[in-house]
C-alpha cells in the first residue's frame, strides 16, 4: 500500500460530528490529532503571504503570533508546555509546510512516535481548502455532513445561536464544495454523520483505505467520551440513535423554514424534506439580524467559560482568525 504521511483534515459545519471522527480517527496507533482546532493557518498565512521568507527573525516574529492564537490557549489549558525540542525545531522551520508539520505533531497525541500520519480537526476550514492544498499539495480532506435540520437544533441548544441562521450557513457552505470531489480526486471524501453513528465500521474501513492506512479495530470504539454537549455528552460510546431529533423538538412550520432555506443542498446530498417543495432565499435584513444574535450568544458563551476578560479576549481573537478568508 502506497504511504501516506499527512497531513490530512477533518471538516465540516459545526455540531456536525467532527469530534466523534477525530477520535475514532485517533484510535489508530498511526494517526495524531491534535485535541484542540488549529484554526489560525488561513489567517498567518493571509498575514505573511505563501511565499514568507523564513529567516530568523521573521520566524520568531511569526511564531509569536502563534503564541497568542486560541490554539495556543486552549493546548496550555489542557496540559502542554514548549520544550527544549520544540524550540530547537522552531529554528530548523524554513517553510509552512515544515511549519504546520512541526504544530500539529508536537501538539498532537502521539508526539515523538515515528511513522505517524498526521492530521487536524477544525470544521471551518471548510472555507479554505485551496488555500491549504497550495500550502500542502498531497493534503488530504475528510469531509463529515450532517442533517441540516439537527444541525440547527444542535447550534441552538448548545450556544443558543439561531437556528435559522445555521441553516442558511449550511447551505451556502455545503453549495461551495460540489466540484471538490471532481478537483481533487483522491484527496477528498465525505461522509454522512449518519452514516458514521449506525455503520461506524463500514465507514472507518473507507476511511482507513482513504488514508493509505490497515483498518484497525479500535477505531470503532472511544476510549473517552467524544462529547462535551449534547446527547452523546459523557458517553464513551457511538450514540447510534443520534439523528432525526428534529421530529421531536420541532413544529411543522420550523421544519418547513429550516428546509426552504436548505432545499437545494438537501435534495443533492439525498436528505429527504418532509414539508418544503421549494427554495426560498434568505433577505440581507434577517441575515443580518441573525448575526447580531448569534455574536452576542457567542460572547456569552466564552464569558460563562472563561470569565469576562478572557471570555471577551477569546472570541475577538478567534472570530478575527476564522473571518479572515485564505483564498476560497
Amino acid at each position: 500500500m502506497e504511504k501516506f504521511e499527512g497531513p490530512f483534515f477533518v471538516i465540516g459545519m459545526p455540531r456536525s460530528g467532527t469530534k466523534l471522527l477525530r477520535d475514532l480517527l485517533n484510535r489508530h496507533p498511526q494517526i495524531s490529532i491534535p485535541e484542540v482546532e488549529t484554526g489560525f493557518f488561513p489567517a498567518l498565512v493571509k498575514k505573511y503571504g505563501k511565499e514568507f521568507d523564513f529567516n530568523a527573525v521573521q520566524r520568531e516574529e511569526l511564531f509569536l503570533d502563534f503564541f497568542k492564537t486560541p490554539f495556543y490557549w486552549d493546548v496550555k489549558q489542557i496540559g502542554f508546555s514548549i520544550n527544549a525540542d520544540f524550540i530547537q525545531k522552531q529554528k530548523t522551520v524554513t517553510n509552512w509546510d515544515e511549519f504546520g508539520r512541526l504544530i500539529l505533531g508536537f501538539f498532537g497525541p502521539k508526539s515523538g512516535k515515528e511513522n505517524i500520519i498526521i492530521g487536524d480537526k477544525t470544521p471551518y476550514y471548510v472555507n479554505h481548502l485551496s488555500l491549504l492544498k497550495s500550502i500542502w499539495p498531497s493534503a488530504k480532506f475528510i469531509h463529515i455532513i450532517r442533517d441540516p435540520r439537527d444541525i440547527s437544533i444542535s447550534v441552538k441548544n448548545i450556544w443558543n445561536k439561531n437556528m435559522f441562521r445555521a441553516a442558511y450557513i449550511w447551505k451556502n457552505t455545503l453549495g461551495k464544495t460540489t466540484f471538490f470531489k471532481e478537483l481533487y480526486e483522491d484527496d477528498y471524501i465525505e461522509i454522512k454523520y449518519e452514516s458514521l453513528i449506525s455503520e461506524v465500521e463500514s465507514v472507518m474501513r473507507e476511511l482507513s483505505s482513504f488514508l493509505m492506512i490497515t483498518f484497525h479495530p479500535s477505531m470503532c470504539t472511544l476510549s473517552k467520551p467524544a462529547e462535551n454537549y449534547g446527547d452523546a455528552k459523557g458517553k464513551n460510546i457511538v450514540v447510534t440513535n443520534n439523528k432525526q431529533k428534529f421530529l421531536k423538538v420541532l413544529s411543522k412550520s420550523e421544519i418547513k423554514a429550516l428546509e426552504e432555506l436548505t432545499y437545494s443542498e438537501m435534495i443533492r446530498l439525498k436528505y429527504q424534506p418532509l414539508y418544503a417543495n421549494e427554495e426560498k432565499k434568505a433577505t440581507s435584513l434577517m441575515v443580518f439580524s441573525w448575526l447580531t444574535y448569534d455574536a452576542y450568544s457567542s460572547i456569552q458563551f466564552h464569558i460563562k467559560e472563561k470569565g469576562i476578560s478572557q471570555g471577551l479576549s477569546y472570541f475577538f481573537k478567534w472570530h478575527m482568525q476564522k473571518h479572515i478568508r485564505g483564498g476560497e
